[in-house]
């Protein structure tokens, strides 16, 4: 009778901490807001800012996008929501190693700066596989585009189904209701704004994103009882214990971290066309160096 009694309420305690996770009215005001406020982006930029009905101007903001929306815009592209569950959940299993992933990025910047960089803005071109045709031929530049296009078809469902099955977890929604909604909706400010629209929207998406990170780790950080009960926790799970073995055995150590890490940001940032046509907006070269350099401040 009395371990029916205590799993009675074992499950009463978890159905209303599943509760407590549902959307509210405030959720909801601010994941409508957004789309409503990406959606006005694409219509502003497409019917009423300055700015010739060019290709130039879709496509590259007629070479007069500004640094520091530029610079916002690249980051926030790497932090889809699928960054946002799955780094958390590979720290709190396999450590605290992966952040020399991150850390990567420094000795990556000089290698964007002064080999990648400088060849689109020489060659004048608009896309990375532009290049491929001017060094070595048309099928060359075929080719690595039809796997860029392949592999984009491959991605991109992951990165719309993990936050759209999280979203419908809250809310309740059909999942292939919430992936036909936010993608129109990007596919409405894509298509009116170009490259312009997609910019300043990931701008508000990045400040919509931080805001909630930090929430969620101050929250979480006053809820578990401060900064040094975390840090004691982590410690005692040994999950800030650095491995820093040549040991190819190992699931994540310094060496192999930090250098797939180099390889991922030189890849993604530097051969990316998402990234490579947010950074030959910019106005000239300069500009460019120092939006590759400020962004690993």
């Amino acid at each position: 009778m009395e371990s029916t009694t205590i799993l009675a309420s074992t499950a009463a305690a978890a159905a209303a901490s599943v509760e407590d996770l549902k959307f509210g009215i405030t959720d909801y005001s601010v994941f409508i807001l957004m789309l409503l406020v990406s959606m006005s982006i694409g219509v502003y930029f497409g019917f009423f800012a300055k700015g010739k009905n060019t290709t130039e101007e879709y496509l590259r903001g007629s070479k007069k996008m500004k640094a520091i929306p530029i610079a916002i815009s690249l980051v926030s592209s790497q932090l889809s929501g699928v960054a946002i569950m799955s780094i958390p959940a590979e720290n709190y299993t396999y450590g605290f190693n992966f952040i020399f992933a991150v850390l990567a990025m420094i000795p990556t910047v000089p290698v964007l700066i002064h080999i990648i960089v400088p060849v689109f803005y020489e060659n004048n071109v608009v896309n990375c596989y532009e290049y491929l045709e001017m060094r070595f031929n048309k099928r060359t530049r075929q080719l690595v585009t039809l796997s860029f296009v392949l592999s984009q078809f491959l991605m991109l469902p992951v990165y719309m189904f993990i936050p759209s099955l999280a979203f419908s977890q809250v809310t309740g929604v059909n999942i292939h209701l919430i992936n036909t909604i936010v993608s129109s909706i990007c596919v409405f400010y894509t298509m009116l704004g170009g490259i312009k629209a997609v910019v300043w929207t990931d701008v508000v998406q990045a400040g919509v994103m931080l805001l909630s990170v930090v929430m969620v780790g101050v929250l979480g950080t006053i809820r578990t009882g401060g900064l040094d009960t975390v840090i004691d926790y982590a410690t005692q799970g040994d999950r800030l214990n650095f491995d820093f073995r040549l040991d190819p055995r190992v699931r994540t150590t310094f060496w192999n971290t930090f250098s797939s890490g180099m390889l991922l940001w030189t890849g993604k940032i530097g051969l990316d066309q998402s990234c490579v046509q947010r950074i030959v907006s910019l106005p000239s070269y300069s500009h460019a160096k120092n939006l590759s350099a400020n962004r690993t401040k």
